[in-house]
């Protein structure tokens, strides 16, 4: 029950989440944290976790970042990736 939960759950939400977490760089705090909230809460549903009880260690044994760490590291993956193209595409373009 548990592997079809957390499949249900990585579909709906998290493969959400994923797919935009780059915008949501520029986001206020208030929103960064209920969608953190939102994530804590299907982590706990996957766990049938208590509220009492601590995320962190849920999130840790399911790989998921938080929404803030997620975001930065989306940013930093984009800015990386437009350098290294910008780099391959000079080294087409130069004469030698």
């Amino acid at each position: 029950m548990q592997h079809a939960l957390l499949t249900l759950v990585n579909a709906l939400i998290v493969s959400k989440v994923d797919y935009c977490i780059s915008v949501l760089a520029g986001v206020s705090g208030h929103l960064q944290d209920r969608l953190q909230s939102v994530l804590n809460s299907a982590a706990r549903l996957v766990y049938s976790a208590r509220r009492s009880e601590h995320i962190s260690p849920l999130l840790q044994e399911l790989h998921w970042l938080k929404v803030q760490t997620g975001s930065d590291f989306g940013c930093v993956y984009w800015l990386i990736a437009a350098f290294m193209a910008q780099r391959h595409l000079s080294s087409l373009t130069a004469f030698t």
